[in-house]
């Protein structure tokens, strides 16, 4: 998903960044076990900026940009640019054993 990141107030650009971004269990693990946590992010960020500073958003976040952009006074519009691609006809040439055929 691919929203125009100078259309955005810098506080709702804040909160779409801060939706894409989880805790990164690796580092609380190795922190936990008092290993080094030199090179680990703390966080994983599930988002990117474009070249053209676009803010690119996972798919699976659009409910919750919407309901932020809606917060913020606004209204979030999608246009699925999706190639609908095309049916495959590949029949199963495999045999199934016992268990799997139940």
């Amino acid at each position: 998903m691919t929203i125009r990141d100078e259309d955005l107030p810098p506080a709702l650009s804040a909160a779409l960044r801060h939706a894409a971004t989880i805790h990164n269990p690796g580092f609380y693990e190795a922190q936990r076990a008092r290993r080094s946590t030199w090179n680990i992010p703390r966080f994983i960020q599930g988002f990117d900026v474009a070249v053209n500073g676009d803010l690119l958003l996972p798919r699976g976040l659009r409910e919750q940009a919407a309901t932020l952009v809606a917060q913020a006074g606004s209204e979030l519009a999608c246009v699925d640019e999706r190639s609908p691609g095309s049916e495959l006809n590949a029949p199963f040439l495999g045999e199934l054993d016992d268990r799997q055929s139940k």
